[in-house]
């Protein structure tokens, strides 16, 4: 993984834990007013029903804040990577094993970058959520697109090799390769991202699909 995944993480996982801190104590707080309040009405209840609708839960600040925090972060991230991407055009051997180099770390950034923005987008649509059902499927879907991020990462880093391949046998080889480091990072990174989409109600937001709808 090159060197920007280790801050990125170090960054998703820490406004994690803060968002994740912060719930516990307003969810506990709120906890206790509702349960206080519905004893009240038990032990209250005249004769004729009364119904009303319940009271939407307030948006945690906090989330919002961290999570725009890392959105912004992550598309600092874009803008650095696609300027890199550009900065490569000038290298004086783009196809070599230097500007390859340059090339897949460009375009590592680019994709950390999109990971973050995604992650960031979860926790800021987490503040009108509550439920600690909730709070670990957005755990389990931040885990998850982060091992995507490392398969598209390690998967473009061993791919740079196609342009040192000698032989047709050495340029599959080397598909080969990025196809294994895909999956093996990927499939896993897939199956948390759509199990925590299922237990916090989500969608899920990084796609690579377009629909085409025919006319």
């Amino acid at each position: 993984m090159e060197t920007i995944a280790i801050p990125t993480v170090v960054l998703i996982l820490a406004a994690l834990w803060v968002m994740l801190f912060a719930w516990t104590v307003t969810a506990l707080a709120r906890d206790a007013r509702i349960r206080r309040a519905r004893a009240a009405r038990r032990s209250g209840a005249a004769a004729s029903e009364v119904t009303t609708s319940p009271e939407p839960p307030r948006p945690n600040v906090l989330c919002w804040f961290v999570g725009a925090l890392v959105f912004g972060a992550g598309l600092l991230m874009i803008v650095g990577g696609v300027g890199q991407v550009l900065e490569t055009d000038d290298h004086p051997d783009p196809f070599g094993a230097e500007g390859s180099a340059a090339l897949a770390d460009a375009i590592g950034r680019v994709i950390w970058g999109a990971v973050t923005v995604t992650n960031g987008a979860y926790v800021w649509r987490g503040a009108r959520r509550r439920g600690w059902l909730d709070r670990l499927g957005r755990l389990i879907i931040i885990v998850g697109y982060i091992l995507v991020g490392v398969a598209l990462d390690q998967a473009t880093q061993r791919s740079m090799d196609l342009w040192a391949a000698g032989s047709d046998g050495e340029a599959d080889a080397v598909l080969g390769g990025a196809m294994v480091q895909y999956l093996a990072w990927g499939a896993p990174g897939a199956l948390l991202v759509f199990i925590g989409t299922k237990m916090a109600n989500e969608q899920i937001l990084m796609t690579t699909d377009a629909n085409v709808r025919s006319h």
